[in-house]
C-alpha cells in the first residue's frame, strides 16, 4: 500500500485505477491481517493451554 501512496504522489496516474489498485491492497492486507490475527489468538491460547497442563502435572508429581 506505501508503494502505491508513494507511486501517486510521484506519478501522474489515472485516479480511477489508483484507487481500484489501493482498493485491492487494502483488501488483501485486511484479509491477511484477520488470518495473522486468528493465528496469533490460536497461539496464545495454546500458550495459556500448556501453562495450565505444566501447572497440573506438577500438582500431580507432588
Amino acid at each position: 500500500m506505501q508503494t502505491a501512496i508513494a507511486e501517486n504522489s510521484r506519478t501522474a496516474l489515472d485516479q480511477n485505477e489508483y484507487e481500484r489498485r489501493y482498493a485491492d491492497l487494502t483488501e488483501k492486507y485486511n484479509t491477511i491481517k484477520a488470518d495473522y490475527d486468528k493465528i496469533s489468538e490460536q497461539i496464545e491460547s495454546k500458550k495459556a493451554q500448556r501453562e495450565l497442563f505444566k501447572g497440573f502435572i506438577r500438582a500431580l508429581e507432588k
